[in-house]
């Protein structure tokens, strides 16, 4: 049998907090996401899920859809998504997974809405914009719609074209 005696003194303690820590954190961001591959509307076309926090990181997740835009959002705000899902919800969230997104995770949270002016939706003489809905600096729904009464809604993608996929910059 072997024995070995040590002597702890508070620079090794010390030390040895120090080492602890650090692995905490290299380990954390071993297995932080910081990118989500996600197949929208199962044709194969992949787009790229990832934390924004700047508005250039918005604009480059916006054009990889082919969108142009202006810079700057018209509106940012905050909106509550609701606890309880009333059918609007739900047809609503059906959208979202339609894109590999769901907000059933994010009920009674506050998020923040971007919504940018499309300036090259084709076909169509009102106004078009693309909401997005942000938590945690995270890009977790958003819509293509019209502003017209009798108006439409999508997803990121033009319906009716398929529109080139790019990697953004991160």
């Amino acid at each position: 049998m072997l024995l070995v005696s040590m002597r702890l003194s508070r620079r090794k303690i010390l030390l040895a907090c120090v080492v602890g820590c650090a692995l905490v954190i290299g380990l954390g961001s071993l297995f932080r996401v910081r990118e989500v591959s996600v197949n929208l509307d199962g044709d194969g076309a992949v787009i790229k899920n990832y934390t924004v926090n700047t508005g250039d990181q918005r604009l480059a997740f916006i054009t990889q859809f082919g969108w142009e835009v202006e810079e700057e959002p018209v509106e940012i705000e905050e909106v509550l998504i609701p606890r309880e899902f009333d059918t609007l919800y739900e047809d609503y969230n059906a959208l979202q997974k339609s894109q590999g997104l769901d907000l059933t995770r994010y009920r009674g949270q506050k998020v923040r809405r971007f919504c940018y002016r499309i300036l090259n939706y084709p076909d169509c003489t009102d106004e078009v914009r693309l909401n997005m809905l942000v938590a945690e600096n995270k890009i977790i729904g958003g819509d293509v719609c019209s502003t017209a009464l009798d108006g439409f809604m999508h997803g990121f993608r033009y319906e009716n074209e398929p529109v080139a996929v790019l990697q953004p910059v991160l």
